[in-house]
C-alpha cells in the first residue's frame, strides 16, 4: 500500500468515503451481528472507536494471519463466530450465507471470480490460487499455483465461520506444529493442512455477490471501475 498505511492500518483506508472496516461492520450489523471483536496489531490505538472488544497480536511484526486469529481464542472457543479479513468489502448477503450454514466449519467462495481477477491483473492466473471442491461441496485443495482455469472452481474471499466445536478440533489438530511455524502460516496454508491431514472437513458456501479485495494501492481505482455496475444495480445500497 506504499505510503497509504504509513500512519494507519489498511482497514482504515477509505473506499467511497467509508473506511474498509466500516464496510465490514455495516455488513455484519445488517445481519444482526452486534457482538464484534477486533484483532489488532499495527497502529492498534487507531481502531479503538470501532469496538469495545479487542485482542492484540503483540507479534504482529513477525507473524501472519493465523497467529492473529489464535489471539481471538477466548471468543472462538466459546461462541460461534464469523471471521472476516480486514481488507475486503462484501454484502450482508454473504454474511447471512455463512451464518445459515449447517456446517461446523465453512468458508465462502466466489464462483464468478474471473471478472474481478481480470480487472486486477493482466494475467489472472498469476495471482489466482487453486480452489477445488468435490461433489459433496467440500474443499479439497486451496492456495497452490494453478496450471489452468480448470484448477480454479472459485476464489476464497477471506470470510469463515467457526463453531466452538470446529475451533476445538482445529486447534487440537494443529497442536504438534511448533509456534514458530504457526506464526508464519496464512489461512490458506492452514486450510490445506486441515484438508491434507484430515483434521476437519472444510465446507464451502457459494456466492456470486459483488465483493473486492484490496491488496495494492491502485486497487482502489480498479474497484471503483469494477464495481460501478453493481452500484447502479443497487447491490451495495444497504452499505452506503
Amino acid at each position: 500500500m506504499l505510503n497509504l498505511t504509513s500512519d494507519k492500518p489498511k482497514c482504515l483506508l477509505k473506499f467511497r468515503n467509508q473506511s474498509l472496516i466500516d464496510w465490514q461492520l455495516n455488513a455484519l450489523k445488517k445481519t444482526g451481528v452486534d457482538d464484534i471483536a477486533v484483532v489488532s496489531g499495527y497502529r492498534s490505538e487507531s481502531l479503538s472507536y470501532f469496538s469495545n472488544n479487542f485482542f492484540y497480536n503483540t507479534e504482529w511484526k513477525t507473524s501472519n494471519i493465523f497467529w492473529s486469529l489464535i489471539k481471538a481464542d477466548p471468543w472462538l472457543s466459546k461462541y460461534e463466530c464469523i471471521v472476516s479479513y480486514s481488507d475486503i468489502i462484501y454484502t450482508d448477503r454473504v454474511i447471512n450465507l455463512l451464518s445459515n450454514s449447517m456446517h461446523d466449519f465453512s468458508i465462502s467462495y466466489d464462483s464468478n471470480w474471473l471478472p474481478m481477477w481480470k480487472a486486477r491483473f493482466n494475467n489472472p492466473l498469476e495471482d489466482a490460487e487453486t480452489f477445488k471442491i468435490d461433489y459433496n461441496r467440500r474443499l479439497v485443495e486451496i492456495g497452490n499455483k494453478p496450471d489452468s482455469l480448470s484448477d480454479v472452481d472459485g476464489q476464497y474471499m477471506g470470510l469463515l465461520k467457526f463453531t466452538q466445536k470446529s475451533w476445538e478440533i482445529i486447534t487440537k489438530g494443529l497442536k504438534n506444529i511448533p509456534n514458530y511455524k504457526l506464526m508464519k502460516l496464512d489461512i490458506t496454508a492452514v486450510l490445506n493442512i486441515m484438508i491434507s491431514s484430515n483434521i476437519i472437513e472444510v465446507a464451502v458456501e457459494e456466492t456470486t455477490d459483488p465483493w473486492f479485495e484490496f491488496d495494492i494501492a491502485n486497487n482502489f481505482k480498479v474497484a471503483e471501475k469494477y464495481l460501478v455496475d453493481h452500484y447502479k444495480a443497487g447491490e451495495f445500497s444497504n452499505l452506503i
